[in-house]
């Protein structure tokens, strides 16, 4: 009888750590987000690196570009690398953990032409206060900005008439200006708020030939 209790006593305490753990793990902040090439296409097998001060946490994107990390204090600065399966290498660095909510990376790998034109597309809502900035562009005699719009979303609504809070994409146009590798990176988040801590950070690691 005093084995079975004892059994059943370790059986309950396993089961509990187990249930605590998963809570846990539920509950922590996750960094995830989407690599893909300049077609829109999912890039696999892209080593992502997050180095936090004390931790570095590695993963590596699926067949469908996704990735995701978990376990980054809130209101935590971090840098990020990414890294191609042919070696091509994107880091950015003071990159801001939100905090209260999950952190959405997304990033993209261009290859273009001198002279040529090309459109980051991402999504926005301008009815939420939030809207993108670019945060860095280096080296900046290789990337020009050229103008950025909105894209109202397509899809339509129950009622057509009701268009508020819609959401759509922000266009931001660039061209290149000379051969070379440049690195792009853009926030998103609310202009007042401070100190700036964007919910979402978008990434164009681009090579010109």
């Amino acid at each position: 009888m005093k084995v079975a209790r004892v059994l059943l006593i370790v059986t309950l305490l396993i089961i509990l750590v187990g249930g605590v753990a998963k809570i846990a793990e539920a509950s922590e902040n996750k960094l995830e987000g989407i690599i893909s090439d300049q077609n829109g296409s999912p890039i696999s097998g892209v080593k992502v690196n997050i180095w936090d001060g004390k931790v570095l946490r590695q993963t590596v994107s699926d067949l469908t570009g996704k990735y995701s990390v978990s376990g980054i204090t809130p209101r935590t600065f971090f840098a990020v690398r990414l890294t191609r399966n042919d070696c091509e290498t994107v880091r950015m660095e003071r990159m801001l953990f939100p905090e209260k909510e999950n952190l959405l990376l997304t990033a993209e790998f261009l290859n273009l032409a001198v002279k040529s034109d090309f459109t980051v597309r991402v999504p926005s809502n301008p009815s939420t206060g939030y809207s993108w900035t670019v945060l860095l562009n280096t080296p900046s005699n290789i990337l020009n900005f050229s103008k950025k719009a909105m894209e109202e979303e397509k899809k339509k609504t129950e009622n057509e008439n009701h268009t508020l809070g819609r959401g759509g994409y922000e266009l931001w146009e660039f061209n290149t200006q000379r051969a070379g590798k440049a690195s792009l990176l853009l926030g998103y988040f609310r202009s007042w708020e401070k100190p700036i801590s964007p919910i979402r950070y978008h990434i164009c690691s681009v090579v010109v030939k």
